[in-house]
């Protein structure tokens, strides 16, 4: 096993073949969410700029394996899960009184 799938492992992604999520990974040159193409970080006044990095996007409570996405895309949607979630547990509080 690679070190890229013990990294997944470890964030507690869940996948049910290892080998073809990392070959839709490193074969990925796209975005499969917005479609930006993925670029390499670059160094520029001696400060590393990371431009739409590469990143394998999950749901962080069940650990299932979204998208391919650009390091954006995975910002936002990270967001959409908490949001969901809070309402959720709003959702679960109010019915309780």
């Amino acid at each position: 096993m690679n070190s890229k799938i013990r990294s997944w492992r470890r964030q507690g992604i869940i996948c049910d073949d290892w080998s073809k999520m990392y070959e839709r990974y490193i074969n990925a040159t796209n975005c499969e969410r917005c479609g930006d193409v993925f670029r390499k970080d670059v160094f520029k006044d001696g400060k590393l700029w990371r431009r739409n990095n590469k990143v394998l996007e999950h749901n962080h409570t069940t650990g299932r394996v979204r998208y391919v996405a650009c390091s954006s895309c995975n910002g936002k949607l990270r967001y959409i899960d908490e949001e969901k979630e809070l309402k959720e547990i709003y959702l679960f509080f109010e019915l309780k009184e």
